[in-house]
């Protein structure tokens, strides 16, 4: 877990913030016993090249819907080229990506397996060539499928999504949209 607000001068809002801070590669595998990253409080951060892996709540979380934004306080994110997947059953309930970040830019997600592969909560977020599916993942001793009942790809929340070039495969609900969205292509 980041904090990015934690990193301010003895905590205190209004004071020195490090922007444009990063994530660069990485395989982050929550093994089914955790979740596997979450980022908190960070504004014009960036998140590239990575993997998450079995995450057993979430696989990349953005921000904390628990917290009021004042604390939160988190924007500006940038994520692109993130592959997330779990290869191990008995975590059916899991989200690939959630983002409670608003006013981000989200370009080539791959998520395959998570029961939910993609939760925006906030708003103004854009997703480009994101795709979701699952399939291969059997529950434990049959051939069931483990992550495709009651699952959803895109669970938009948040005000103004847009996606653009963005592709729902296999889940039980390609698109659930609650609030004002736009989907292109």
């Amino acid at each position: 877990q980041y904090f990015g607000r934690e990193m301010e001068d003895g905590g205190h809002a209004g004071l020195h913030v490090d922007h444009n801070l990063f994530i660069k590669g990485g395989d982050f595998d929550g093994n089914g016993l955790a979740s596997c990253a979450n980022l908190l409080g960070a504004r014009h951060f960036t998140i590239a090249d990575g993997t998450f892996r079995n995450g057993k709540k979430v696989g990349l979380q953005l921000g904390d819907p628990e917290l009021p934004r004042s604390v939160e306080g988190g924007y500006e994110i940038i994520a692109n080229n993130l592959y997330f997947v779990c290869k191990i059953p008995g975590l059916a309930g899991n989200v690939g990506f959630l983002t409670n970040i608003g006013d981000s830019h989200f370009t080539d997600l791959v998520v395959v397996d998570y029961t939910t592969g993609v939760r925006d909560l906030r708003w103004s977020n854009r997703y480009t060539r994101c795709h979701v599916w699952g399939g291969p993942v059997r529950k434990a001793g049959t051939t069931e499928p483990e992550y495709l009942p009651n699952s959803i790809a895109f669970d938009l929340r948040g005000d103004d999504c847009v996606l653009e070039d963005c592709y729902a495969d296999t889940a039980m609900i390609g698109y659930n949209v609650c609030k004002d969205a736009r989907i292109l292509n």
